[in-house]
């Protein structure tokens, strides 16, 4: 990771060592997610992200992130990445109203650390069926369908870093860039923690 450089500080929204212009379009990830299909195949050290990323999914709450590692380790990276006043968003969970979920105690976590809270600006209305489900719509159009935006006046005419954990599609994120960018966001950039490679 490194430094933004843009003509506006609201739009710095996290450091590239090399300075690089970052891209609105583009999908940025800190770790490779390994499917499970893989394993056996892809070497160890790629399992071992994979199972980090299961155990990051399986925090649910104040304390068990305060006891995770890898939660930690997430946390103090990014920390040490992003800039301050910034406003966070995340990709909503695939079940409606779902705010005991790792990415929004994430999202709050580096609130707490100086940052706009916006765990709660893009909502679930609706249950849509989990990635892992076969057959499961994922595509853009059931997330458009799926999803409100809330507190608009908080991101208007600002800088928005789209949070999530694992990105496979990219549909999820897209969309809600979409969302953000037509209820007043000025950009938007997107983080995901892990993304999905099939090689």
């Amino acid at each position: 990771m490194g430094s933004l450089k843009t003509s506006n500080v609201d739009e710095k929204v996290f450091f590239r060592e090399n300075n690089e212009y970052l891209s609105a379009e583009t999908i940025y990830n800190l770790f490779d997610y390994t499917p499970e299909k893989y394993f056996g195949k892809c070497g160890l050290e790629k399992e071992m992200e994979t199972r980090k990323c299961w155990d990051f999914k399986d925090i649910k709450s104040y304390s068990a992130q305060v006891q995770s590692k890898i939660f930690n380790e997430i946390l103090q990276q990014l920390d040490t990445i992003l800039f301050f006043n910034i406003v966070i968003c995340c990709v909503p969970s695939s079940q409606a109203l779902d705010y005991n979920n790792c990415v929004v105690l994430l999202v709050q976590e580096l609130a707490r650390r100086g940052r706009v809270d916006g765990s709660s600006f893009l909502q679930r209305t609706e249950n849509i069926q989990p990635r892992k489900q076969k057959g499961a719509d994922r595509s853009t159009n059931i997330h458009f369908k799926t999803i409100s935006v809330n507190s608009s006046h908080i991101f208007k005419d600002r800088t928005v870093l789209l949070l999530d954990d694992v990105t496979t599609t990219g549909n999820s994120m897209h969309a809600c860039s979409q969302l953000l960018m037509q209820n007043g966001a000025s950009k938007v950039f997107k983080l995901s923690i892990w993304k999905t490679n099939h090689s």
